[in-house]
């Protein structure tokens, strides 16, 4: 087993910051750290073996991905309107690692300038240490066979814990709602004692438990206090089209239509925690 040094945990700790305002940890608002101005979510596929109750993209009848041609226009559009900033890019889905080329998109990121995670579930282990992209971001949301049961794979959540343990760059995302407050305190738990952050967003609705306040006062739990949607951060599908968030489809353009200058334009006028109004 591999525990990250104490400066590995400082770098992982920022660099999940990077992009998000205000982060709650050990009591205290952390301090913003070489912030990207946006955070770029990229959107690149929509297939994925996972059945979440929760995903916004599990009635999407599309298997369409982002070939690699559109993913490197559209990483240089971000990279030149934001130039001169930290640039943070998230390759997310679906599940990323159904595609086999995975590499080529980390790496023509990383040619541009661009720290690269991806957001997986882990159903692929191959193919995401292939990629080689900064850090990887495991979305665990329950623990054990609840985990599998809801995801509908059967073997994900040990899979995926695994990973976490074996990789450095490697640290859990979950998803807060009110029916998983016990299994993220376990989740958190398993991470502090494996040297780990763990990263948690609350969904719309969700009533954050007593336990998980306690937890919060811990400098290893990572739990988002602020709304980046829009102003900084943005999301593109595999057609083009850019949101403000993933939980919230407010559609704000096409990047093969619209000069990113408006659709940014747009999006700075979104107002915090959007999807409480939906």
């Amino acid at each position: 087993m591999k525990n990250i040094t104490t400066k590995n945990m400082k770098t992982m700790k920022k660099w999940i910051l990077c992009g998000t305002r205000k982060i709650r940890s050990g009591g205290k608002y952390l301090r913003k750290w070489g912030c990207a101005k946006v955070q770029i979510i990229a959107e690149i596929t929509y297939m994925c073996p996972c059945k979440c109750w929760f995903c916004p993209f599990r009635n999407y009848s599309s298997r369409e991905t982002m070939n690699i041609r559109f993913f490197a226009k559209a990483a240089r559009v971000f990279a030149e309107f934001f130039k001169g900033q930290v640039l943070k890019l998230i390759i997310s889905g679906g599940e990323p690692s159904v595609l086999p080329n995975l590499r080529q998109y980390v790496d023509y990121a990383k040619n541009l300038g661009y720290y690269v995670t991806i957001a997986t579930n882990v159903f692929k282990p191959e193919v995401l240490e292939e990629a080689k992209p900064h850090f990887y971001q495991v979305s665990i949301d329950y623990w054990g066979e609840k985990h599998d049961k809801i995801r509908g794979v059967q073997g994900l959540f040990s899979r995926a814990l695994k990973f976490v343990e074996e990789h450095e760059n490697a640290y859990i995302r979950s998803t807060i709602m009110n029916d998983n407050i016990e299994d993220i305190v376990k989740l958190a738990e398993w991470s502090i004692k494996h040297g780990k952050p763990l990263f948690a967003m609350p969904i719309k609705g969700c009533k954050i438990g007593l336990e998980l306040r306690k937890l919060r006062k811990n400098k290893a739990i990572l739990i988002a206090n602020h709304c980046p949607a829009g102003r900084k951060q943005l999301v593109i599908d595999p057609k083009g089209n850019i949101y403000p968030c993933i939980f919230y489809r407010k559609h704000l353009g096409n990047i093969r239509k619209q000069p990113i200058s408006k659709i940014y334009e747009k999006a700075k006028t979104i107002k915090p925690f959007p999807c409480l109004n939906q």
